[in-house]
């Protein structure tokens, strides 16, 4: 016994080297064959739901089913959730506060294209920014109750338009909007309640300015402007064709004409600049065919004109009727009274040289 405590205590330390030594040669051969036989890691991980927890147990993240749809959940220190993202058909993210408001979200649908909400609280959006499937980019800014104040868009040609209003909101009244036309040239509209455009201002392509008012069917009933120089103004029917026609030229003054269901002229009124003399005139559906005016005595005159345009017969006041051929030549003239109060009728020939002619005294 004393022998082994006296070995323990002199020669005991190195045995003990020499024993530790021995069982870690034993432990590394047989490492190879521990670790062989430890399971292999699995190349996919399956499961309906993964929650991520902190060091507290509170869940911060979870990746899972939500409504049919993939989805990534963040949450904060106090469970709450502050960010989705949804994986479904019309794919989106949304960004809560801390009291779990949405207040940011983006998204892309099929019908709609990519768009970025601003909101105020849940289905409050206030600012509204998006891309057309076609590439039309616009800008949307709302009101509490949801309804488009201001919007900024491209249309589809890439002209831009700044609205102020909501055109489909009967309950808001109109809108007004301030764009450019297809050919480049400014323009402000108004929308009734209806939502159709109800009157719009722009300028014609060399600069003229034009007024147009549309009724309820979006047809244009009355058009205002300067054409070439010319002021006028214009009623339409609902087919959009010209009825009546104001109008005033620095050359023939003003003028008022009446149209045909086929936007042929019927009746044409006018002042003539000169003199400020009237002048009537009825056409039918091609021509001139009767003119009734004043001359600078104030003669009344009443012609009338074949269907070429051709005078065929004049009255005067006076009383006068004259007869004309088919080559404005005079064949017949009845005064009633002449000046020196005789009656007389007259013939001619082709030529207009007189042949017979009468003038009986009054009694």
């Amino acid at each position: 016994m004393h022998r082994l405590l006296r070995w323990l205590i002199t020669g005991g330390t190195g045995g003990l080297v020499v024993l530790l030594g021995l069982t870690c040669l034993a432990g590394w051969r047989a490492l190879p064959g521990a670790l062989a036989a430890m399971p292999t890691v699995p190349a996919v991980v399956r499961a309906q739901r993964l929650v991520v927890l902190d060091a507290t147990g509170a869940a911060r993240a979870a990746l899972g089913m939500e409504d049919a749809a993939a989805a990534l959940t963040l949450y904060d220190q106090d469970s709450n959730r502050r960010l989705t993202l949804s994986g479904a058909d019309d794919a989106f993210i949304n960004w809560m506060d801390g009291r779990q408001r949405l207040r940011l979200t983006c998204g892309i649908t099929e019908e709609f294209g990519s768009a970025l909400a601003i909101c105020l609280a849940p289905g409050d959006p206030r600012i509204g920014m998006g891309l057309l499937p076609d590439g039309s980019p616009s800008l949307t800014l709302a009101d509490s109750l949801g309804t488009s104040r201001i919007t900024f868009e491209q249309l589809e040609d890439g002209v831009p338009k700044l609205t102020v209003g909501e055109l489909l909101a009967p309950r808001h009244g109109g809108a007004i909007s301030l764009g450019l036309t297809r050919k480049l040239m400014p323009m402000l509209a108004l929308y009734n309640r209806e939502g159709p455009i109800g009157s719009s201002i722009t300028l014609r392509d060399n600069g003229e300015p034009l007024w147009l008012q549309f009724d309820r069917a979006h047809k244009i009933r009355v058009g205002l402007g300067i054409k070439e120089g010319e002021c006028s103004l214009a009623l339409y029917d609902e087919a959009e064709h010209s009825r009546l026609i104001m109008g005033y030229t620095d050359t023939l003054g003003p003028e008022c004409t009446l149209y045909h269901d086929r936007q042929a002229p019927r009746v044409k009124l006018r002042v003539q600049q000169r003199g400020g003399f009237p002048l009537l005139i009825f056409f039918d559906n091609t021509t001139q065919r009767i003119v009734c005016r004043l001359n600078e005595t104030d003669d009344a005159f009443l012609t009338f004109s074949d269907g070429t345009q051709h005078v065929r017969c004049m009255m005067l006041a006076d009383p006068e009727l004259t007869c004309f051929d088919a080559q404005e030549i005079q064949r017949t003239m009845v005064s009633a009274l002449s000046d020196d109060g005789t009656r007389y009728l007259q013939f001619c020939d082709t030529s207009g040289k007189a042949l017979l002619w009468s003038a009986p005294p009054v009694r």
